[in-house]
């Protein structure tokens, strides 16, 4: 993932709402078997704790 896409993804992040992050992280869980790339696990590793990373914040502040 490039800086370019990696603002999209902070863009989406800060745009989602709740059920959306939730959603991305049930969809993501449901390929990981499928990932073997390293790269690939990679990005999904840090696109998935960044994800849970926002849903913790944004619970926090509730």
């Amino acid at each position: 993932m490039d800086k370019s896409e990696r603002k999209v993804f902070y863009r989406w992040l800060d745009s989602a709402n709740e059920k959306e992050l939730q959603k991305k992280i049930l969809a993501m869980e449901l390929i990981a078997f499928r990932l073997t790339e390293a790269a690939v696990l990679a990005e999904y590793n840090w696109m998935k704790k960044e994800i849970l990373l926002e849903l913790k914040i944004r619970e926090e502040i509730k």
